[in-house]
């Protein structure tokens, strides 16, 4: 009977890992996740369907919110409004967001639902104000890590501009209770976990004059770090805030060629335009809690007119997956352990039968 329960055994482990992957946080349309649209980002716990679209088994969520916040496209106003050479995702055509995609962290096996709203060709989600905060109704269990598609229109190297907050709670998916939650805040720093989507160049074959010049005299940050630490700001329970330090992995999705942008502060530039993912590692400290909201907001916003404006800012939010013990293959899900243990009885007791 043993030899036949080790059997058993390997046949059944390697199957955790087949659901590797990630959470992609949207709305469900006819079965297609079309991202953060605003109908997601405002639902609430009432709205059928609701957090029940990401298949957790607790499907309820808070009311999200885009206040201060403006929808926008990736050509018309991150790349400012240079088109690029090649579609960055599948559907995409030009300034027109309305076709759902996807876009995938290879190297991290983590794919995103990009943002597809049939009355807007919008892609993405900017801060529009020092008071802006964009909330983002999560409601899942367990959660190890998160993802984020965020870059910035411009923002000054080594200055931390973006702000993200993740709320946890050990009472429930919809939970706000500050004297009960577990809050981890960041401050991502330009040019380590966040970047331009626009990097102008100075090299480029048959540039003008003009365009070195415009390039020249802008100071945003354009590199990133593949791995960085950096510190959370943890509050449990409201009780005041300690330092922790956090892994963030971050990786570019898309890059494109552009040959002449029109909008300030990257008018008449060329270079590249970029979308990278931030990774958020939590490891299993909140693996008993639900992972209640994520917030992006940008207290140092600033709109930049005209070059230099090397203290202008602006942080744009495009995706949002997690994943779980689940989808990372770490741990089997009390289902897979039930099913394992009941077929283990099973087993047992035919070749007690046999036996007797």
């Amino acid at each position: 009977m043993v030899r036949h329960i080790a059997i058993l055994i390997v046949g059944l482990v390697p199957v955790a890992s087949l659901s590797a992957g990630s959470i992609q946080l949207g709305q469900i349309v006819s079965g297609v996740n079309d991202g953060l649209t605003t109908t997601y980002m405002t639902m609430s716990a009432s709205t059928s369907g609701n957090c029940s679209d990401t298949g957790q088994t607790s499907p309820n969520c808070i009311t999200g919110s885009t206040s201060g916040s403006l929808t926008r496209s990736f050509d018309g106003q991150e790349f400012a409004n240079a088109t690029p050479a090649a579609t960055v995702f599948a559907g995409q055509n030009g300034n027109n967001g309305a076709s759902p995609g996807t876009l995938t962290d290879s190297a991290d096996g983590v794919t995103f639902a990009m943002i597809s709203q049939s009355s807007t060709n919008s892609n993405l989600w900017a801060v529009n104000s020092t008071s802006a905060v964009i909330t983002l109704p999560v409601g899942i269990f367990g959660v190890q890590n998160v993802w984020t598609m965020l870059n910035d229109y411009f923002g000054k190297s080594g200055v931390s501009d973006t702000v993200v907050k993740f709320t946890f709670s050990s009472v429930s998916a919809t939970d706000t209770n500050a004297s009960q939650d577990t809050t981890v805040t960041f401050d991502l720093v330009n040019g380590t976990q966040i970047r331009s989507a626009v990097d102008c160049s100075t090299t480029m074959s048959g540039e003008t004059s003009t365009q070195i010049s415009n390039c020249n005299s802008l100071d945003f940050a354009t590199t990133l770090a593949p791995s960085s630490s950096l510190n959370g700001s943890v509050n449990v329970n409201n009780t005041g805030a300690t330092n922790q330090a956090y892994t963030i992995l971050t990786n570019n999705l898309f890059s494109s060629v552009y040959t002449n942008a029109t909008l300030a502060p990257y008018a008449n530039t060329e270079g590249n335009v970029v979308l990278d993912d931030q990774g958020f590692e939590f490891g299993t400290q909140f693996s008993n809690d639900y992972l209640v909201s994520i917030t992006v907001s940008d207290p140092n916003y600033l709109v930049c007119s005209s070059a230099p404006c090397l203290t202008a800012s602006r942080s744009a939010l495009t995706a949002v997956s997690v994943q779980t013990a689940a989808q990372l293959g770490s741990t089997p899900e009390p289902s897979t352990v039930f099913l394992l243990l009941g077929g283990l009885g099973t087993l047992g007791f035919a070749r007690f039968r046999r036996n007797k």
